[in-house]
């Protein structure tokens, strides 16, 4: 068990009273490098021209009813690496309809950086950055210094916004254009009918809008599957579009499709995903209540001579459901719903195994028999593949009762011995008395054996949670402070 010794940090001694003495106000400007006013401004004129009139031309070329309050452009800021942007400079809220920031990239930026910002400029307010860049060239403050530098020496382009310049997933790439793809879509609230005209553009482009919603004070969060072509017009016919993120598909979602609905997704998910076809890919082996192997998201991972019991006459498949979730979760991780969501290609490098070591009931093992029980199914593995590399993966933890017995509290059992033993690479024989080790264990033959294990009933969870994790009944004693005797 980890050392959980760490003394407190005690504050000793009663207050006593000091003067303030002032460092100095921060300034966002230190550091700001100098732009030449007549040079740069030039240069920002000549992007701020250009995003004017491609936006305009794009326009007239949109095949949705624009909202009349998106009578606008949106335009994209970008800084200078390592350098913000002077985000409150962007707007004017003194406007009839205002200049307003939309969406912000990233909040601060590391030195190789940029930072972009979407700001949306209504059609009469256009000509505000154009005046502002002739002050910046031609007129100076009471230092000495250009007008709105602080602005316009951060700014390194200035271009049309795009549907990417919303995408605020810093760590994920952009869709393909006409891949499919669930959008968290990050709407602005104002007179509460955003949402209306949300559903009444994705009905027009071809867009699905989930029924799930969630508000806050200035955002409504919608999930909507579409591509980024279908939702490249919104940008220029909605005044609502905020933010875009990767939804975060919950499973409920899929579980309350259709059987036949649910089988196109996984249809889907097959299509773009690779698996391995080596006999010698690393493997998961499930030590569990068996596998169905027919599950065809477990298909293509599972050979039928990878499917092993410790007794024959209870068959290889699953009779509880327990084994073939595992399965699931050591083949897709715990993001299966988000794997069948998006659209990346999927490779899959590991293969599974299966060993069934429960019976089905009304069967049960014998308590003192699960050491003996575990070492069999990992003999039948190895013997079966015995050059593959493979981790063990056993989270029974709580066999309806039968291998916990009241002295078994905490303390280690002849199962802990024997998963203690397996992991050190030792061969051993199970006797009445306990393990017999044949060997004393080779380094080159451990195995990973990954145990859940440390099961805490609700009402314990109050008080000393990690000791009780520690010591909390369950079939393999107290792993961590359990050492395996040398014989």
């Amino acid at each position: 068990m980890a050392a959980r010794d760490r003394s407190h940090i005690l504050l000793r001694g009663r207050a006593r009273a000091e003067a303030y003495t002032s460092h100095g106000v921060g300034d966002s400007r230190r550091g700001l490098p100098q732009r030449d006013p007549d040079l740069h401004s030039a240069a920002l004129r000549q992007s701020l021209d250009r995003a004017v009139q491609e936006g305009l031309a794009r326009r007239e070329r949109v095949s949705v009813e624009v909202d009349e309050r998106a009578s606008g452009l949106l335009l994209e800021f970008e800084s200078f690496p390592g350098i913000e942007l002077a985000l409150k400079s962007l707007e004017n809220h003194q406007l009839k309809r205002p200049i307003e920031l939309r969406a912000v990239n990233r909040t601060h930026i590391d030195p190789d950086e940029v930072q972009r910002a979407v700001v949306f400029v209504p059609d009469e307010a256009r000509g505000v950055f154009f005046r502002r860049l002739d002050q910046y060239a031609s007129e100076q403050t009471l230092s000495g210094a250009p007008k709105h530098r602080n602005l316009f020496d951060r700014l390194q382009d200035i271009r049309l916004a795009t549907l990417e310049s919303f995408w605020t997933e810093a760590t994920l790439p952009f869709p393909p254009a006409d891949e499919p793809f669930w959008w968290e879509v990050w709407l602005r609230r104002d007179e509460g009918r955003e949402i209306e005209r949300f559903l009444r553009f994705a009905v027009a482009v071809g867009a699905e809008v989930h029924d799930r919603r969630l508000a806050f004070d200035e955002r409504t969060v919608v999930l909507s599957r579409a591509t980024p072509r279908q939702l490249s017009e919104s940008i220029d016919v909605l005044d609502d579009l905020a933010e875009l993120r990767q939804a975060r598909v919950l499973a409920g979602f899929f579980e309350a499709l259709e059987p036949h609905e649910q089988a196109d997704w996984i249809e889907e998910l097959l299509d773009r995903a690779s698996f391995s076809r080596e006999s010698h890919a690393p493997a998961v082996c499930i030590l569990d209540t068996g596998v169905r192997a027919e599950h065809p998201l477990l298909r293509p991972a599972l050979d039928a001579a990878d499917l092993h019991s410790v007794e024959p006459g209870w068959g290889t498949a699953d009779h509880d459901g327990h084994g073939t979730e595992m399965a699931g979760l050591a083949l897709y991780g715990c993001t299966l719903a988000d794997r069948l969501a998006d659209s990346e290609p999927l490779v899959v490098p590991h293969l599974l195994e299966s060993v069934k070591i429960l019976p089905p009931p009304p069967q049960a093992n014998d308590p003192e028999l699960y050491g003996a029980i575990t070492a069999e199914a990992v003999s039948r593995v190895e013997i079966q593949a015995p050059h593959r590399r493979r981790a063990f993966s056993m989270a029974v933890t709580c066999v309806t009762g039968e291998a916990i017995q009241p002295r078994a509290y905490g303390q280690p059992t002849s199962w802990s011995a024997a998963v203690d033993a397996l992991a050190a690479g030792r061969s051993f024989v199970t006797l009445p008395a306990g393990l017999d080790y044949l060997d004393p264990g080779d380094p080159q033959s451990s195995r990973l054996i990954v145990v859940a294990a440390g099961n805490v009933p609700p009402q314990r969870r109050q008080r000393n949670h990690l000791d009780r994790s520690d010591e909390a009944r369950h079939p393999y004693g107290r792993r961590q402070r359990y050492r395996v005797p040398d014989r």
